[in-house]
């Protein structure tokens, strides 16, 4: 089987749904592409309270560096149209979050839990991270 993974780069590619497109042509039927990228509402709500709530600059979006930007519904998109099937998506913390700052690991394990939870119940997706998980069904 075929395994692909995109961890933190999709956005910063000029054409995503191209890459997606390649990425398809050369998996093999069964073959897996999981991809995760920043959450966009995450992001801007985060910028927000930076900005109005703390008085600070809004980086979480990194405009400079990303290009493209995801919602979980913007980023359903680009492998159902390539001939791929979503079959999980997670919402997540990326690693540096989880392994680094100031919040103990339970405290941020926790919130990769409690995240996952209202995304399965509510379909919103409320961590910093999308992870989603794709497969190849027909050739």
């Amino acid at each position: 089987m075929t395994l692909v993974t995109l961890w933190d780069v999709l956005e910063h590619l000029p054409n995503p749904r191209q890459e997606i497109q390649e990425i398809v042509r050369v998996l093999e039927v069964g073959g897996v592409l999981v991809v995760r990228v920043p959450n966009t509402n995450f992001q801007l709500a985060k910028a927000l309270c930076r900005e109005r709530l703390l008085k600070k600059e809004p980086t979480s979006l990194q405009a400079n560096l990303h290009l493209s930007h995801f919602t979980s519904g913007s980023l359903r998109l680009l492998p159902e149209t390539s001939g791929l099937s979503v079959f999980k998506e997670e919402a997540g913390v990326s690693d540096d979050k989880v392994h680094g700052g100031d919040a103990p690991l339970w405290v941020n394990r926790l919130y990769c839990s409690l995240s996952s939870a209202a995304l399965a119940l509510t379909s919103i997706q409320t961590g910093p991270t999308f992870v989603q998980y794709t497969r190849k069904t027909q050739g």
